[in-house]
C-alpha cells in the first residue's frame, strides 16, 4: 500500500513554511502547483502537480476559489489551513485582528501591550508566516492578523480570545467577487469570539493612529487588563514615515486606496498641492474618493507602473520604475510616497519597497 502523504496547495510562503514544519516533523509531504515550480531550493524536489495517495491538503489562502488547481484535488479529502491546524492544537489564546486597513498597526500594538506586561506574544498569521513553528515554543498570546483571503476558507467553529475588526472598505473585490462578498467575510469574525471590538468602538477618535491604538486598547481591557498610560505607541515602518526634517512621507505600507486616503487626509492638513507617488498593483477598488480627494486638495500624481489606468486622465506623469519616478522630483515639494497597491510586481514586499525610496531619497538630498 502506498504511503499517504500531505499535500500542500500553492508555492506562497504559507505553502514553504508549513512544508518546513511537516519535514522537520518527519512527515512526507508535496507541494501541489500547476505553475512552473518556483520553489526555494531545499524544497524543489517536492513539487508536483498531480498526487494519488493523499493523506490531507494544506491549503495556501492566497488560492482563488476557480483556481484550476482544486480540480487536482481529489473528492472527501479533508483540506485545512495553517490556522486551522494551529488552533486545535495550541495552548496559547489567541487575538485575531481583521479589516481593510490598520490590521499591522493593531497587532503590534497588541504586542506592545501585551509585551509591556509581561507576557511572551508573537504575531502571525498574514503578518508573517512561521506560525505552526510556535507550537513546539509555546507563547502566551499569539496574535492573527487575518486577510479576507484567510477569513474566506477559516471555519467558523474555532473560538478565539478576542477578535478585532478594523473597517470594512473596498479592496480584493475581484478575488470576492464583488463587495458583499468581501464584506461578509470579514464580518465572520463575529462569530469566532464573545469579544469583538469594532471601528464603531472607536468613532470618536479622527487620527487613524489614535483609532488603531485605541482598538487595541480596548480589546485587551476587555480580556481584563488595566492600561494605564498610551506611552507605547509605536509605528510600523513605512505608514506615513517622515524623511527626517523634510515633508517627504513614505507610506510604503499602504497596499489600496483606502489607505492612501486616509494618508492623503492626514497629510492635506497640514499642506495643499502636494506630490502623490501611486505604485503596485491595483485590488479592483473603486478610485472614485481618490479622485475626489486629488481634485480638492490640488494634487499631483506620478504613477509607477501600468496600473491605476482610471486617474490617466489627472496624471500624464507615469513612470517605469521608482528610480526613474524620483529621479527628477522637485525635493522643494511635498511629496506623498503612498502607493495603493501591492509590492509584488517590482519587489519582495512594502518594507523592500519602502527601503528602496529611502534609499534614493536619501541619495538625491546628499547629493542637492
Amino acid at each position: 500500500m502506498a504511503q499517504l502523504v500531505d499535500v500542500l496547495i500553492g508555492q506562497g510562503q504559507t505553502a514553504v513554511h508549513t512544508a518546513r514544519y511537516l519535514l522537520k516533523e518527519k512527515r512526507p509531504c508535496l507541494i501541489l502547483s500547476l505553475k512552473p515550480n518556483q520553489l526555494p531550493e531545499d524544497l524543489k524536489h517536492l513539487y508536483c502537480n498531480h498526487v494519488e495517495d493523499v493523506l490531507q491538503y494544506w491549503l495556501s489562502p492566497g488560492v482563488q476559489p476557480n483556481d484550476p488547481v482544486w480540480s487536482k484535488l481529489k473528492a472527501g479529502v479533508p483540506v485545512q489551513l495553517d490556522i486551522e491546524y494551529y488552533l486545535f492544537n495550541t495552548t496559547s489564546q489567541v487575538i485575531a485582528v481583521t479589516g481593510t486597513n490598520g490590521k499591522s498597526s493593531v497587532c503590534v500594538y497588541l504586542q506592545t501591550m501585551l509585551s509591556k506586561m509581561g507576557y511572551a506574544v508573537g504575531i502571525y498569521g498574514n503578518y508573517q508566516p512561521g506560525l505552526l513553528q510556535t507550537l513546539k515554543q509555546p507563547l502566551d498570546y499569539v496574535i492573527l492578523e487575518l486577510s479576507s483571503f484567510q477569513l474566506h476558507y477559516l471555519s467558523p467553529q474555532f473560538r478565539l480570545s478576542a477578535a478585532i475588526i478594523t473597517n470594512i472598505d473596498q479592496d480584493h473585490l475581484e478575488w470576492h467577487q464583488g463587495i458583499k462578498p468581501y464584506q461578509a467575510t470579514k464580518q465572520k469574525m463575529l462569530q469566532l469570539s464573545s469579544i469583538c471590538i469594532t471601528e464603531h468602538d472607536v468613532k470618536h477618535f479622527k487620527d487613524i493612529n489614535s483609532k488603531n491604538w485605541n482598538l487595541a486598547k480596548l480589546a485587551v481591557t476587555a480580556l481584563g487588563y488595566h492600561i494605564k498610560q498610551d506611552q507605547f505607541l509605536v509605528q510600523l515602518p513605512y505608514r506615513l514615515q517622515q524623511y527626517k526634517q523634510y515633508p517627504i512621507y513614505n507610506d510604503s505600507k499602504a497596499t489600496n486606496i483606502h489607505a492612501v486616503c486616509a494618508a492623503i487626509h492626514q497629510v492635506s492638513e497640514s499642506y495643499r498641492g502636494f506630490i502623490l507617488i501611486l505604485a503596485g498593483v491595483e485590488k479592483g477598488c473603486c478610485t472614485k474618493v481618490l479622485q475626489t480627494y486629488i481634485r480638492q486638495f490640488k494634487i499631483e500624481v506620478y504613477m509607477i507602473g501600468d496600473n491605476y489606468q482610471s486617474l490617466q486622465d489627472l496624471s500624464q506623469k507615469r513612470f517605469p520604475d521608482m528610480v526613474s519616478c524620483l529621479s527628477g522630483i522637485d525635493l522643494s515639494r511635498v511629496i506623498l510616497f503612498s502607493p495603493g497597491g501591492s509590492s509584488y510586481d517590482q519587489y519582495k514586499d512594502f518594507i523592500d519597497r519602502g527601503r528602496h525610496f529611502d534609499t534614493i531619497i536619501q541619495s538625491l538630498l546628499e547629493r542637492a
